[in-house]
C-alpha cells in the first residue's frame, strides 16, 4: 500500500486500530491470502473512507431519531384513541403471545430503570419502594409515558406483532406513506439493523446488511421508479432511501437526503458504489436535488 506521509499514518494508527480500518482496505487487495495490495492502493484513500463513514452515522442516527419520535406518537394516538391508554396492555390486540410477554416485560424494564423526569414523577405517584428502590407499580402508566422509554427496536417489534386486521395498525403505515403494514414492518426492521450498526460505531460502508427494506412499487409519496437491485437492496442505499422516504412523509423536507447528497460532494474521491449507490441511483426523484 502507497503511504504518502508515514508520520500521519502512525498517528491514524496510534488511535484507530488495524483491524477497525481493515474492513476500508479490503477491497483494495488483489490478494487476499497473501495480503498484496493493487498499485492504486493509498493510506489516504483508506482514511477518507473512515472519515467519510465517521460522518454519515450521525447524520444516519439524526434521521432515525425523527422516524422513531413519528413512529412512538402515531401508535399512541392510533391504538390510545381504539383501545385506550393501556392497550399495550390487552394480549388479545398481538398476534403471537410469547413475543408479546417478551416486549411487555422489557419495556417495564426500562421504565423501572429510567431516571427520566416523568418517569420517576410517576414512580412516585403509584410505586411501591422497597430500600428507596421503585419495586412495583400500584397503577400502569399509559402508553403516552412508558413509550417513551421504549427503544426503536421494541417499537418495530410491538407494531409488527399487532394483529394486522387492526385499522389502526394500517393508519399508522398510511400515515408514514405506505399502503401496507407489511411494508412499514420490514422498513422498521432494516433501519432498526443499521440503527444498531451506527448505535454501536460500526462501519456502514461496504457492509452487507442483515435486513433488507421489502420492494415497494406503489407508495402515497415521490418513492423510487425502479426496484431495488440486488446490490442495492443488500447495501445501505436500500435502507437509506426508506429512510429519506419515511422522514420526507413526516415533514422532514429533504433535510435529511440534503445532508447525505453534501456528504458525497465533500468526499468525491469515496465510492459510493460500496453503499449500493449505483445503477442509475442519482435519476430517481427521491434522490434529485
Amino acid at each position: 500500500m502507497n503511504v504518502r506521509d508515514e508520520k500521519s499514518a502512525a498517528f491514524h494508527l496510534s488511535h484507530i486500530s488495524y483491524y477497525r480500518l481493515k474492513g476500508y482496505w479490503w477491497d483494495m487487495q488483489i490478494d487476499f491470502q497473501k495480503h498484496k495490495f493493487a498499485s492504486s492502493a493509498s493510506f489516504d484513500d483508506v482514511i477518507s473512507r473512515y472519515c467519510f463513514d465517521k460522518e454519515i452515522r450521525p447524520i444516519l442516527f439524526n434521521a432515525v431519531e425523527t422516524i422513531e419520535i413519528a413512529l412512538r406518537t402515531r401508535l399512541v394516538y392510533e391504538f390510545s384513541e381504539d383501545f385506550g391508554g393501556l392497550f399495550y396492555e390487552r394480549k388479545e390486540l398481538f398476534t403471537d403471545e410469547e413475543r408479546y410477554d417478551q416486549m411487555r416485560q422489557n419495556l417495564y424494564n426500562d421504565f423501572m430503570r429510567s431516571n427520566e423526569i416523568f418517569a420517576t414523577d410517576f414512580k412516585e405517584k403509584y410505586g411501591k419502594f422497597e430500600d428507596k428502590r421503585c419495586v412495583a407499580l400500584s397503577h400502569k402508566p399509559e402508553a403516552w409515558i412508558i413509550f417513551e422509554v421504549a427503544t426503536f427496536g421494541l417499537l418495530s417489534k410491538l407494531y409488527k406483532n399487532l394483529q394486522h386486521n387492526l385499522p389502526a395498525k394500517a393508519l399508522v403505515a398510511n400515515y408514514f406513506g405506505l399502503n401496507s403494514h407489511k411494508e412499514l414492518s420490514s422498513w422498521l426492521e432494516a433501519i432498526t439493523n443499521l440503527r444498531n450498526l451506527v448505535a454501536h460505531h460500526s462501519r456502514v460502508w461496504n457492509r452487507v446488511m442483515v435486513k433488507r427494506p421489502a420492494n415497494v412499487e406503489k407508495t402515497r409519496n415521490v418513492w423510487l421508479m425502479k426496484s431495488l437491485t440486488r446490490e442495492q437492496g443488500n447495501k445501505a442505499y436500500g435502507v437509506i432511501s426508506t429512510m429519506v422516504y419515511l422522514c420526507n412523509a413526516v415533514g422532514d423536507d429533504n433535510q435529511f437526503r440534503n445532508a447525505i447528497l453534501a456528504l458525497f460532494k465533500k468526499y468525491p474521491n469515496v465510492s459510493i458504489e460500496k453503499l449500493g449507490f449505483c445503477n442509475s441511483w442519482a435519476d430517481e426523484k427521491l434522490w434529485k436535488e
